[in-house]
Parts: C-alpha cells; sequence; structure tokens
C-alpha cells in the first residue's frame, strides 16, 4: 500500500519547485488531487498505477504550468498591449479620414477635460482619494489569490467609474448642444459646440470601455479561484 500522504507532498514539492503556483493554487491542486484518492480509497485502495492515473487526470506537471501560467500570470505589458492596440487604431483611423478632416479634428482639449474632470471627481467624491488610487493600484499590479471581499470592494469604484464615463459625456454632450442652441446666429460658435457634444460622448466611451472595463476585467481575474468566483457572487 502507498504512503499516500507521501506522494501527495511530494507531488506538491515538485509543483513549488517549478516557481509557476501561487500557494493558493497549489493549495486548490491539492484539494482536487485529495478528493480523487479518497473516492479511490474507499473503493479499495490505491496502488502505484491507481496512483499514476490519478496524477494524470489531475495534471502533469508541464500541463498545469501551462494552464496556469495562461490563466493567471499577465504581466502588466500583456494587460497594456490590447489597449494599445485599440487606441493606435483609432489614431491610424483618424488619419485615413476623408477630406480635410485629421487627427487634430478628433482633440478638443475642453470635452476631455470637462469630461475627466467629472469622472474623477465624481470618484473621488464618492470613495475617497486612497481608495480611488488603491483601486488602480491593485488593477494595474500583478498580485494573484486577491480575497473577494477585497476584489468586489475595489470593483465599486472601477464600476463606479465606468458608469460616470459614459454619464459625463452625455452631461458635457448636452453643454455642447446647449452652446450650438444659444450661438445659433454664430456659425463660428455652432462648430465649436457641436465638436464639444460629440467629442464628449467619443472620449466618454473610450474611456468606459477601454479603460475601466479593462481594469475591471484584470481584478476579477485575479480573486481567488478566478474571475468564475466573481461571477456567482454577483448572481448569488
Amino acid at each position: 500500500m502507498l504512503d499516500l500522504q507521501a506522494c501527495v507532498r511530494d507531488w506538491r514539492q515538485r509543483l513549488e519547485r517549478t516557481g509557476a503556483f501561487r500557494p493558493w493554487q497549489l493549495d486548490e491542486l491539492e484539494d482536487h488531487l485529495t478528493c480523487a484518492l479518497e473516492d479511490l480509497v474507499e473503493r479499495g485502495g490505491v496502488s502505484e498505477a491507481t496512483w499514476s492515473d490519478v496524477v494524470a487526470r489531475v495534471g502533469s506537471s508541464d500541463q498545469l504550468v501551462s494552464e496556469f501560467t495562461k490563466g493567471y500570470s499577465r504581466t502588466l505589458a500583456s494587460r497594456l498591449l490590447g489597449v494599445g492596440f485599440a487606441a493606435t487604431l483609432f489614431v491610424g483611423l483618424s488619419f485615413l479620414s476623408v477630406g480635410s478632416v485629421t487627427v487634430s479634428n478628433f482633440v478638443h482639449l475642453g470635452a476631455a477635460v470637462f469630461v475627466l474632470g467629472l469622472v474623477f471627481g465624481g470618484l473621488v467624491a464618492g470613495f475617497g482619494p486612497s481608495r480611488v488610487v488603491s483601486s488602480f493600484r491593485e488593477a494595474l499590479g500583478r498580485s494573484d489569490g486577491l480575497d473577494l471581499k477585497d476584489v468586489t470592494r475595489l470593483r465599486q469604484v472601477l464600476r463606479r467609474g465606468y458608469r460616470l464615463s459614459w454619464s459625463s459625456g452625455v452631461i458635457v454632450s448636452v453643454i455642447g448642444v446647449i452652446q450650438v442652441l444659444s450661438n445659433v446666429t454664430s456659425p463660428a460658435e455652432v462648430g465649436a459646440g457641436l465638436a464639444l457634444s460629440t467629442l464628449s460622448l467619443l472620449y466618454g466611451a473610450l474611456l468606459a470601455e477601454l479603460c475601466f472595463a479593462n481594469l475591471d476585467a484584470w481584478i476579477s481575474s485575479r480573486v481567488v479561484g478566478g474571475p468564475e468566483r466573481v461571477s456567482l457572487a454577483q448572481a448569488s
């Protein structure tokens, strides 16, 4: 009869030596292995052959390293790669616009300041500066195994920022429309008001979808047990 405790201990130590797993990840894998072994013990015991079969079902060291690296070990550079690609594509499409429209037509400092001011002012007013900063820092960090309670608390800030981005774009857009309606006799003022109106919606959408939506997804992916636990917590 095999010494199961020694076998499980050696198996865990081999995984630890790879350096690819967090302690909580090793705990989950060991629990999965132990449950499978308990089922075999109840049915008559574990031999060397059945032990090898159980380990194979859980996954070899190489398979487990590949799976967990794919799911959890993302660097900050890899997280920002997609955001950078989207931003580059946006700028590129701006240059490909028809006629005299150039990238400068997509830049309106006043609209950007209005939207950013409303979003971050609203976040600070609702949660305080320290909680806002910690939410961004944790979302951009690399530490895995965050507690579900902490992740839920941090996500409140990010989800509020997402909603504020869209609502701020709409608010500033309405201000632009008011400018247009109040200066219909001046073509120059009409153009400026329309620019403020349309670009504020664009800035709000970009801030919501490229910034806050991604930050929310990144921090959810690092909760103990994976992002599925966050989805289950929201459903319950």
